[in-house]
């Protein structure tokens, strides 16, 4: 799984998931069009969504759990939270860090994390 930027026809870009195989992963890119044009979001926000969502994707692959069951074993429920923060970074050799809503130099990574 890896994320892949796509641009349309009309120039207009977003990112997707791609399998190992090299085809879209429907249900994420359903959900990355749904956040870049149905909710307005930038470009950037859906290359990070896409980021985190191939990296759980890919640990569920890797730890043969089925995202589709909710990546847990049992039957309890699971609830996956997905968030954000800025990493403060200090001096300007950072490769990738820029100022954001915070006006504060630093990454703005996408943490998911795992609740049973």
């Amino acid at each position: 799984m890896r994320a892949f930027p796509v641009r349309l026809p009309s120039g207009v870009r977003y990112w997707t998931v791609l399998d190992g195989e090299l085809a879209v992963v429907t249900v994420a890119d359903e959900f990355l069009r749904h956040l870049r044009f149905g909710r307005d979001g930038a470009e950037s926000t859906t290359k990070a969504y896409a980021i985190g969502i191939a990296l759980f994707l890919r640990w569920c692959a890797r730890s043969g759990r089925s995202w589709q069951a909710g990546a847990g074993p049992g039957d309890g429920p699971l609830v996956i939270d997905i968030d954000s923060f800025v990493g403060e970074v200090h001096g300007y050799q950072k490769q990738g860090a820029g100022y954001g809503y915070t006006h504060k130099r630093g990454y703005h990574p996408i943490v998911a994390r795992r609740r049973a």
